[in-house]
């Protein structure tokens, strides 16, 4: 249980900052069904399950190769650009223009696998979990860690979700500034990436 509740702490917590995922789950709350913003969230809590309980797993193998999270990170520099450049030129969706749930959970699972920070994160933590005994390594205690994570991430964009629903009920936000601030901020993270600090 311990395991758990720890994937479920660590993952809430991870999700908390400000970043691509939870600022597009704000952008979709302003423009989508609640079914294709569940959809989305659903396929970014698959790749969290799938990430931690990889990096778990491969912790001895990720810390011989620390070459590998930085070419991993220098590979997403071109995709975040390229989604930062359609995002800032495109146009307001109107709300009878929903997409399928179906594309909504394409779009979570692939903007989740392509998150550079999430190997960095579970692999700092896990480190640091298993170094200190707060979970164990076996593969029934992984799972449930990493099903934590799943909760966690859940209940997180869950709340970004809300949020945003509440900002644009509350505030007039054209499109258009939003999409620009995300666009600004996927250029920040590439920025980021590449100056490595």
């Amino acid at each position: 249980m311990k395991n758990l509740i720890v994937g479920i702490v660590l993952s809430f917590i991870g999700y908390l900052p400000p970043g691509n995922l939870n600022l597009q789950v704000i952008q979709m709350s302003s423009r989508h069904k609640s079914k294709d913003l569940i959809a989305f969230i659903i396929g970014i809590c698959i790749a969290e399950f799938f990430y931690s309980l990889f990096v778990l797993h491969a912790i001895d193998w990720l810390h011989s190769m620390p070459i590998l999270i930085r070419v991993l990170d220098w590979s997403i520099v071109p995709l975040f650009i390229g989604i930062a450049v359609a995002i800032w030129f495109r146009k307001e969706v109107h709300a009878n223009e929903n997409a399928k749930a179906s594309k909504a959970f394409a779009k979570g699972l692939f903007y989740a696998l392509f998150n550079p920070l999430i190997i960095p994160y579970w692999f700092v933590w896990g480190a640091y979990l298993i170094s200190n005994h707060w979970i164990q390594r076996e593969a029934l205690h992984l799972t449930l860690f990493a099903s934590g994570t799943v909760i966690g991430a859940f209940i997180c964009m869950g709340m970004y979700a809300y949020a945003g629903k509440q900002l644009f009920k509350r505030v007039e936000l054209e499109q258009k500034t939003l999409n620009r601030f995300l666009a600004c901020v996927l250029f920040g993270f590439s920025l980021y990436i590449v100056t490595g600090k």
